[in-house]
């Protein structure tokens, strides 16, 4: 997938989410409560990616932050709607209060207007460089 992505998108990546054992690790990872990935393979080449990272304990412990990625050949189509009401639905079934997806105001706008139908809120990032 990373090669087919422009490079504006592969920037952000802190993987290489084009490898499919590295997926394969995403979604048989055994900590359950720390990483759930979800990955949409399509003629054996991964077209999306969804993650829900979470902390074990402490005062984040009932936050998770959600990191998405669609080839943009499958944008538009809702998958990326549809990995994220997965990645909801996980989220509450391991007892996740808050939900938190850090996107670029300008380059995500499609993603924000998809989110707020979901009922998520925009908010400025507290993170400073």
């Amino acid at each position: 997938m990373c090669e087919r992505l422009p490079e504006s998108d592969r920037w952000f990546l802190s993987y290489d989410t084009s490898h499919m054992d590295l997926a394969g690790k995403w979604v048989k990872n055994g900590e359950r409560k720390k990483a759930l990935s979800l990955v949409a393979v399509l003629e054996g080449e991964i077209i999306a990616n969804a993650s829900l990272i979470t902390a074990f304990y402490g005062a984040r412990s009932h936050i998770g932050e959600i990191s998405i990625l669609v080839d943009p050949h499958f944008r538009r189509i809702y998958l990326g709607t549809w990995l994220i009401l997965d990645l909801i639905n996980l989220a509450m079934t391991v007892g996740l209060e808050i939900l938190v997806v850090m996107l670029v105001e300008k380059r995500d706008a499609h993603i924000v207007e998809s989110l707020k139908k979901l009922d998520f809120s925009e908010r400025p990032s507290s993170r400073s460089m």
